[in-house]
């Protein structure tokens, strides 16, 4: 493992509101253990794929070049939008523009030019998932999402992928309103068990897609909703506590306030929540 690793733990869907020590004690942990930045605020537009591109590059829409979760490209399609959610699409616009589906640079990029690694492991859209690591398909970093092409590509490199499709085999499907806690499950051993201590990668982007997709379905605080967050909150304990020795919880962790949630095991833990 690195020998400092820096944990982001986005949490889709996750309100301020929503942290408590009986429903989200390990994220209620980091919070008030931590320093919490309450003033934080998505970029706007406020939508998924805008703001995992910010996360992979610290821009906003106007920089890096991701400005809604539907884009009019006519060199793709001169008759409608394309849906960014779908990670082929957004592949056909890095094509049609040579390379330059966001423009500015990455945080895969920035590390590897360091000697460092990052994993991006997603259970969220498969659009939103190769957001945070644009690059991944030509190499830089790690790209995890069991959906891609499932039972085929769950990851880049190809190494990468041959090695989560012997081990954890294909993830479980998606479909319909019932919660995605299977494929959350699915994703965080894959981090646990795989990504972590093989890979040992310097920064992970880690997406949970719940309670998200629940919330969209049966609505925010439904008891469906709360349940999936309360599944969520136990697989980032289950990450945590994986790290063994390695995680420390310090003197003067840091936390903010937006839409994610994320905790460096060392030298800090920082926490970041839903607006």
């Amino acid at each position: 493992m690195s020998a400092r690793l820096v944990i982001v733990f986005v949490v889709d869907g996750l309100r301020p509101d929503a942290i408590t020590a009986a429903d989200t004690p390990a994220i209620h942990r980091l919070r008030a253990e931590g320093v919490e930045f309450a003033n934080s605020h998505a970029v706007f537009p406020t939508v998924t794929r805008v703001n995992a591109a910010t996360l992979a590059t610290g821009g906003q829409p106007g920089t890096h070049g991701i400005v809604g979760n539907q884009m009019y490209i006519p060199a793709v399609d001169p008759v409608r939008a394309i849906d960014t959610a779908a990670y082929r699409r957004l592949l056909d616009v890095d094509c049609a523009t040579r390379g330059r589906l966001v423009v500015a640079p990455t945080l895969g990029a920035r590390l590897g030019a360091r000697g460092m690694r990052l994993a991006a492991v997603s259970s969220g859209s498969t659009g939103s998932a190769l957001l945070t690591n644009p690059r991944g398909p030509a190499g830089v970093g790690v790209l995890v999402n069991g959906y891609f092409d499932p039972g085929k590509r769950v990851a880049w490199p190809d190494d990468v992928n041959a090695a989560i499709l012997t081990r954890f085999g294909e993830a479980p499907a998606k479909g319909g309103p019932e919660r995605y806690d299977a494929a959350v499950t699915w994703t965080e051993r894959v981090l646990r068990e795989y990504v972590l201590p093989e890979i040992a990668p310097a920064v992970v982007i880690n997406w949970l897609t719940e309670p998200d997709h629940t919330q969209h379905s049966l609505g925010v605080g439904s008891p469906s909703a709360r349940e999936a967050l309360r599944h969520a909150d136990h697989e980032i304990a289950q990450v945590l506590g994986s790290l063994d020795g390695a995680w420390v919880w310090p003197r003067r962790p840091m936390s903010s306030s937006c839409r994610t949630t994320g905790s460096p095991p060392t030298p800090r833990a920082s926490t970041w929540r839903g607006s």
